[in-house]
């Protein structure tokens, strides 16, 4: 009996220790100070709406909801802490959400979450654009093109629009497509479900949060004759604009562009220009002369490439010269992260959908981690690049899909939106050779 006894101490003393874990990852706090960014504003920050998401890796567990006292503090007990858990508070204020920054709970079990909050207005003169990328590349029968736009609201003030393009959702930040771009793709299913078709290209439906907000898209611009004009609108005051053109034979001239040499990528030379300090409302024209068809190697693997789901997008052949002329950071995740295709907009992403995204960034953190520890990433830039996978990561977990339970009108109102002609990224791999 007394041996039976002894035999049975390690399964009762390993109980006790799961029990005693199990108390402990329940004591967490999760508390915080909402914040008024706006100057010479004193905003009541009283019986503001707080929701605290759990997650466990990437996995909506729990929602708590809460509102902030009359000094604008929230607090939250009984937190779920420990290995792979994950919060993000979010609060809401003058109809536009914020968020704090992801709190690992692996450590500790009281965790801080300060949130700013903005006044809104409908001005928006405080939008710049910070640097404008344009890489255009000769295809069959047409130019390709991709862009990155670095959009930052300057002010201390969320704008919010004031122009009602669909029920209930106004236009924000606007971006100029040229005359006649076809096949629009968005690099995310996010981006490309806020957006709205005008006659001049698309216009955000999100507030813009003071700070950085980037874009990434790419179009196509049918071209059959060998001269052809890409005339791009510059809609806010402009800092700067690189223009990258791999387009054999050609040549290419650019109203108000300084020719900046070449840069050489996988074999080809792309032209280089650039400009600063452009004005609201000016055109940049591109002039391309002697165009004709792609290089032999580019129309053999746009006859023989069979795209298949999950292949990478086309513009991924773009990192080595991106990276070359010192593009911000944030883009190389986009260019890295492997894609299952384009998203039909406006219909919600199935839960597969959503599954293999969140598997796609994933993919995209490993290869981060395997950059860096490979000394092919400085720190500074790991850092940043894997905090916007992480953040990526984050939002899809708190789309529709991933908190069914918590968005149920929210998530009808966006079922209900108008079809749009957008989709994510993924077009124009349809028409492109794919990487490797």
């Amino acid at each position: 009996m007394t041996k039976r006894l002894l035999r049975l101490v390690p399964a009762v003393l390993a109980l006790f220790v799961c029990l005693s874990a199990a108390v402990h990852a329940q004591s967490g706090v999760v508390q915080g100070q909402v914040l008024n960014g706006t100057a010479g504003v004193a905003a009541t920050l009283q019986g503001l709406p707080v929701r605290l998401y759990l997650f466990s890796g990437n996995t909506l567990k729990d929602t708590k909801r809460g509102t902030t006292d009359a000094q604008g503090a929230f607090r939250f007990e009984g937190v779920q802490t420990g290995s792979n858990w994950i919060a993000l508070a979010t609060v809401e204020y003058a109809a536009v959400e914020y968020q704090g920054h992801p709190l690992d709970l692996s450590v500790g079990t009281d965790f801080n979450s300060d949130i700013t909050v903005y006044e809104t207005t409908t001005d928006d003169a405080a939008l710049k654009v910070e640097r404008s990328h344009l890489i255009v590349e000769m295809g069959i029968g047409q130019l390709e093109v991709t862009e990155l736009i670095i959009l930052n609201n300057t002010g201390d003030r969320t704008y919010a629009g004031n122009e009602e393009v669909v029920p209930n959702r106004t236009a924000t930040a606007r971006l100029a497509l040229p005359a006649g771009a076809t096949d629009v793709s968005f690099s995310s299913e996010e981006v490309a479900g806020a957006m709205v078709r005008t006659g001049q290209g698309f216009v955000d439906t999100r507030p813009v949060i003071p700070g950085q907000q980037q874009y990434v898209l790419s179009y196509a611009l049918p071209c059959e004759a060998s001269r052809y004009n890409l005339v791009k609108p510059i809609i806010y005051p402009t800092a700067a604009i690189d223009v990258l053109v791999d387009a054999p034979g050609s040549q290419v001239n650019a109203s108000g562009l300084e020719r900046l040499g070449t840069r050489q990528a996988e074999g080809r030379a792309y032209q280089h220009l650039g400009g600063s300090a452009i004005a609201a409302g000016a055109d940049i024209t591109i002039s391309f002369g002697g165009l004709g068809q792609p290089s032999a190697a580019q129309a053999a693997r746009a006859s023989s490439t069979v795209v298949a789901a999950g292949h990478a997008p086309w513009w991924l052949n773009l990192v080595p010269l991106l990276a070359a002329v010192a593009l911000v950071p944030m883009l190389a995740v986009y260019l890295r992260r492997p894609r299952a295709g384009p998203w039909p907009l406006p219909q919600r992403q199935t839960t597969s959908a959503v599954a293999m995204q969140r598997e796609q960034l994933l993919v995209a953190l490993a290869e981060l981690d395997e950059r860096y520890e490979a000394s092919q990433l400085e720190e500074g830039a790991y850092r940043k690049q894997r905090q916007a996978v992480k953040d990526e990561l984050t939002n899809l977990m708190l789309s529709p899909q991933g908190r069914e339970s918590d968005a149920g009108q929210d998530r009808n109102a966006r079922d209900n939106r108008p079809r749009k002609e957008v989709r994510a990224c993924g077009g124009a791999s349809r028409r492109r050779p794919q990487a490797g």
